[in-house]
């Protein structure tokens, strides 16, 4: 994707050109009235998405630059054009409660398998967004929510959004402010679908009691020794 070193998407692990969608005019409109307000890096993805073929675009990856309400709300616009996604990295970016501009757009990523959003402060509050995103990923295996400020109600929410998924298989919410109560409600939920293999979390809130009882739910845990 020509110079981009922060935002990349690809085919494949291969960078490939972009073609118009058939619907493009929310997008387009969207992306003109904030254009000066946008990213640079961003901006160059959204004129690719309008000016080529993006149906066969597999990953896309958004690091270590900030994305404002309006780089979110473009952002979320920008995911409804590319059906065929199967990876999402969001890393570092300072989303925080901009996230819900990405909801609509995150729900139309039925074919996710895997979705990174590491260092981002979602909170309770985007956890909650993920609740009523997560149900309609279908295909979704592995999510990443590391270093994101979530607490024991977000977990219930991520629990609650986790429960439809038949294929998931891998859930990492290390260095968030996850307690027993919330992270043995998110393993009751995963002890349920048959698919689950590896939880990842932070031994530091929990007592040697509750670890075990996390144990006893999923087939395998990685506890990080904090």
């Amino acid at each position: 994707m020509g110079n981009c070193s922060c935002y990349k998407v690809s085919k494949n692990e291969e960078e490939i050109n972009l073609k118009p969608p058939e619907s493009k005019h929310s997008l387009s409109d969207t992306f003109n009235g904030v254009r000066n307000q946008v990213t640079p890096e961003l901006g160059s993805i959204v004129l690719e998405i309008l000016e080529g073929n993006n149906s066969e675009v597999e990953t896309l990856r958004v690091l270590w630059r900030e994305l404002n309400e309006s780089s979110c709300l473009v952002l979320g616009l920008a995911l409804q054009e590319l059906p065929c996604l199967k990876e999402i990295t969001l890393k570092d970016n300072l989303i925080g409660h901009h996230f819900s501009k990405l909801k609509s757009g995150l729900a139309c990523c039925a074919s996710l398998t895997k979705l990174s959003i590491t260092k981002n402060n979602l909170g309770n509050e985007g956890a909650g967004v993920l609740e009523g995103v997560l149900p309609n990923l279908v295909e979704l295996e592995e999510l990443i929510l590391e270093d994101n400020g979530i607490f024991d109600e977000g977990a219930q929410s991520l629990a609650l959004g986790l429960s439809r998924l038949s294929k998931f298989r891998l859930l990492w919410v290390q260095r968030n402010q996850i307690k027993g109560p919330g992270l043995i409600k998110l393993a009751q939920t995963l002890h349920k679908i048959q698919s689950f293999e590896e939880l990842h979390f932070d031994s530091e809130f929990l007592s040697a009691e509750e670890i075990h009882k996390v144990q006893e739910l999923v087939p395998r845990i990685i506890v990080n020794q904090v």
